[in-house]
């Protein structure tokens, strides 16, 4: 008898610490890839700005062990109003463009995912 109980809170020990390993595995992933997304976010902020997305508009790459692919839509195209014209001095014939961007990002089996609005001039 003191065996059996022996063998089931070894049991129950071990399913315990496995548990407990695989969840700090996942959070180790997921706060890897949120640390990450700011920076992420800016690389295809300056993709978008900078006019590559006009022609192509998808994206992928790596950062550190993380792998990012990103698609962009376009949901306006439009000139400034007269008030943000005059507050920055732009010119009211130059138009822009509001994007949709999709991000997507993996380290692992874990991928989360990002929606963001991003303007090119």
């Amino acid at each position: 008898m003191a065996g059996f109980i022996l063998f089931l809170t070894i049991s129950v020990t071990t399913l315990i610490y496995k548990g407990a390993l695989l969840s700090s595995g996942k959070a180790e992933r997921s706060l890897a890839i949120s640390a990450a997304a700011p920076a992420i976010h800016r690389l295809v902020t300056e993709q978008i700005r900078t006019g590559g997305v006009a022609n192509n508009p998808l994206g992928q790459g790596r950062y550190g062990d993380i792998e990012y692919r990103w698609q962009a839509s376009l949901a306006y195209i439009g000139k400034p109003s007269l008030m943000l014209v005059n507050l920055n001095n732009l010119e009211d014939t130059q138009i822009y463009s509001l994007w949709t961007v999709e991000l997507s990002l993996q380290r692992g089996p874990l991928i989360k995912s990002y929606n963001f609005t991003e303007i090119s001039w």
